[in-house]
Formats: structure tokens, C-alpha cells, sequence
């Protein structure tokens, strides 16, 4: 999604997209593929530590992703739409078997890279979950 150089024109991809979703019949999934398929690398963020979470203008001019980041910008993307703006979000740091892996939560649902489609919860309750970040809010600039 990102592959342009220029970051205003990265920013217009993205609110782009972030418009598409007020009217797309599946946004769940349009947001899982479209950051499932992008190249990510070792991670860039520390997950464990909110502090150091960047902006998604941050993670957006930076350009360099990893799959926490991915999974910020999935809620960064939801959270930044007026049709899911008042939903609650959380975010799973889990674990399968050696690797570590995030989720968002997006009221019932359950997203992330890993997923070929969000999930319920019951489907999702049988990863272990290592941390969970409980009710995030996002605030409109």
C-alpha cells in the first residue's frame, strides 16, 4: 500500500482507503488483506512498551514496518473512520508455539496478519494470549 515514495502522497493512499471503508461491505477484511499483504521486517516497535508506539503520521512517514506495527495501523485505520470510531479496540500480544503474534479486537471481532479472516471469539480463544492493552483510544487531531 505504501510502495510510493512521497509520504504526502502515502498519506492520500491511506485516507483514501480509510474513506472506501465507510462503504465497503466487508471492512474487516478489506483491512486485513490490504496490511496482511504488505512487506514488514523484525520488529520496529516494542509492543510491550506503549510508550514508544509511534503515530500511524509517524509509522506513515517512516515507512518501515513490522507486524505490531501492522496491526497499529489496522487499528489506526478503523479507529481514525467515522463508522468505528466509537468502537472498542484491543489489542493481543499472543503466542503460538515459538512466535509471538498481535491481534486487534474490534468490538466482537478479531483481526490480524496471520488470520486469512477475522475471527469470532471463540475461534480466538484458543490462542494464548500473553498481554492484552484493553480499551485504546484513538482521538481525532
Amino acid at each position: 500500500m505504501f510502495d510510493i515514495v512521497k509520504y504526502e502522497d502515502r498519506l492520500a493512499i491511506w485516507s483514501k482507503f480509510r474513506d472506501s471503508l465507510e462503504t465497503e461491505l466487508d471492512p474487516f477484511l478489506s483491512v486485513m488483506e490490504r496490511f496482511s499483504s504488505m512487506h514488514h521486517q523484525s520488529l520496529v516497535l516494542d509492543p510491550w512498551n506503549q510508550t514508544t508506539w509511534k503515530t500511524p503520521w509517524e509509522l506513515i512517514y517512516d515507512n518501515q514496518y513490522c507486524a505490531f506495527s501492522l496491526c497499529l495501523m489496522m487499528y489506526y485505520t478503523l479507529g481514525l473512520t467515522d463508522k468505528f470510531k466509537d468502537f472498542q479496540y484491543n489489542i493481543f500480544i499472543c503466542r503460538d508455539t515459538t512466535v509471538n503474534f498481535y491481534v486487534l479486537s474490534v468490538d466482537d471481532k478479531y483481526l490480524s496478519t496471520k488470520f486469512p479472516k477475522p475471527l469470532q471469539k471463540n475461534n480466538f480463544e484458543i490462542y494464548n494470549i500473553l498481554h492484552t492493552y484493553n480499551n485504546l483510544l484513538l482521538h481525532k487531531n
